[in-house]
């Protein structure tokens, strides 16, 4: 199944068929297949997707640290199938980007239009757009770390602690749906909590970023831990980790 190449896809958008995604690399099998195995398992065997027995002779999925299984977003595939579920996923992260970036804008003090300017530059990063082109949905979750950057400011701003909690919900999410998107998120948190801490003379900001760093991994342990499990097993070669 061959995909429209993302420039064309872009010009003229091809969502009446929905058969396949855009990408310009070999990649999109790979992850096209982290999302197939368990639309698959769900929808034809009713099991929940521990397991992907298609690919080494079977290996974990669940515990694979690039799948994206605990996410309200595979809600989407069941509902719509797997090429539309797909193409909502990236769509809505877009949309939840856009929106994190304004509301991380006004806390940091922007007027409107600034804010505007700033939720509509993060989404609009080549970097992003150059991945998922690729096929590379795992890197979709940063779509959070605006919101959880908000979050961290808002809860030392209003003084309240269940923000800080709801950040942690997010972050745990950037471990859930990829993985990278939460070492990104965990190395901002640290950065701004450090810098507020600093303007404001205050602990609140350490604290509040500890509280997002605890619940994050609290959130996340029904994948960090068979994650955890597998990399044991077989530990990764960090010269050339894509092995």
């Amino acid at each position: 199944m061959s995909g429209p190449g993302i420039g064309a896809w872009i010009i003229r958008p091809q969502l009446e068929h929905f058969v396949s995604i855009p990408s310009d690399g070999a990649d999109r099998d790979m992850f096209t297949q982290l999302r197939w195995v368990p639309y698959y398992t769900l929808t034809h065997f009713h099991q929940l997707p521990f397991w992907n027995p298609y690919k080494c002779g079977g290996m974990p999925m669940l515990g694979n640290p690039e799948s994206g299984i605990v996410t309200p977003f595979l809600l989407l595939y069941l509902i719509f199938g797997l090429i539309p579920g797909m193409l909502l996923e990236i769509y809505l992260h877009v949309a939840i980007m856009f929106a994190g970036g304004y509301v991380l804008g006004r806390e940091l003090g922007l007027v409107p239009l600034a804010a505007l300017v700033l939720a509509a530059m993060f989404p609009s990063s080549s970097w992003l757009s150059l991945h998922v082109a690729v096929g590379h949905l795992n890197f979709l979750s940063i779509a959070y770390i605006p919101w959880i950057l908000a979050l961290l400011l808002a809860s030392c701003r209003l003084r309240r602690w269940h923000l800080a909690m709801l950040g942690g919900l997010l972050c745990g999410l950037t471990l859930t749906e990829g993985n990278y998107g939460f070492v990104f998120a965990a190395m901002l948190v640290a950065i701004v909590a450090v810098w507020y801490a600093m303007i404001q003379l205050s602990v609140r900001p350490l604290l509040a970023a500890s509280l997002i760093g605890i619940f994050a991994v609290a959130f996340s342990m029904p994948k960090l831990v068979p994650t955890a499990e597998l990399l044991t097993i077989h530990p990764r070669d960090w010269g050339m980790s894509y092995l």
